[in-house]
């Protein structure tokens, strides 16, 4: 195979195909044959001379603009995963409350039982 994505062929391969295969790697290849779109100008006079600096990098508005969307969508994000977090922690912490409530009670009752047991025994006792 003379082409690939894979593989791309040495100088010295390269060296050794006719002007065929090479013709045919340039057909294979993927090259783009459209120009990128021109920047647009603004015709403004600034300071006495013409400005020269394309409105995309020029135009504070758009500029601003990005950095807030960016800003919003950061703190989108981070609000996204500390609630996750929060949720997260919150079933934690409920479950193990919930585990050590069960706990708690089931040794409640049994620690009462025994007590009631061993305060009250001597007075079962008939005289």
């Amino acid at each position: 195979m003379l082409y690939s994505q894979s593989h791309v062929p040495t100088l010295h391969e390269i060296r050794g195909y006719s002007d065929v295969e090479l013709k045919e790697i340039f057909r294979l290849a993927e090259i783009s044959n459209q120009r990128p779109p021109e920047p647009r100008f603004n015709d403004e006079i600034v300071n006495g001379r013409r400005e020269s600096i394309p409105n995309e990098r020029n135009n504070a508005r758009l500029i601003l603009q990005n950095y807030r969307e960016t800003m919003q969508q950061s703190a989108y994000d981070v609000g996204v995963k500390f609630g996750q977090l929060a949720y997260t922690s919150a079933k934690a912490i409920l479950s193990g409350a919930e585990e050590f409530n069960r706990i708690l009670k089931a040794g409640a009752a049994k620690i009462s039982s025994d007590l009631f047991l061993a305060n009250y025994k001597p007075f079962n006792k008939k005289w």
